[in-house]
């Protein structure tokens, strides 16, 4: 008799926890290196200037990439038609740009 006691308590135990029996299995989540908010990494481009504006410290490139450059980045060897390297990391969220360096090729 304690047989059939035992069989019917885990068929009623199997019974109330099959619906959690078929649940998906949940895999664990993995963290990610980056955050939303954190910056893209350096991009950098190479192009012949287009145009400077010395009131706002910003030249344009020939391919329309704007960037202002910053204080500590000599602005007075930036002339129009000179080819340059910029470093830069891009803020998509912000849709910025911050300024590394600037190379005249």
């Amino acid at each position: 008799m304690t047989k059939w006691r035992f069989l019917l308590a885990a068929g009623a135990a199997l019974t109330i926890a099959s619906p959690a029996l078929a649940s998906p299995i949940v895999l664990p989540h993995q963290q990610s290196d980056t955050h939303p908010t954190d910056p893209e990494p350096d991009a950098q481009v190479t192009g012949r200037i287009a145009d400077v504006n010395a009131d706002t410290r910003s030249i344009t490139l020939a391919d329309g990439h704007h960037f202002k450059i910053p204080g500590w980045i000599s602005f007075d060897q930036l002339k129009s038609g000179e080819m340059v390297s910029v470093v830069y990391t891009p803020n998509p969220h912000r849709n910025t740009n911050t300024v590394k360096t600037v190379s005249v090729i």
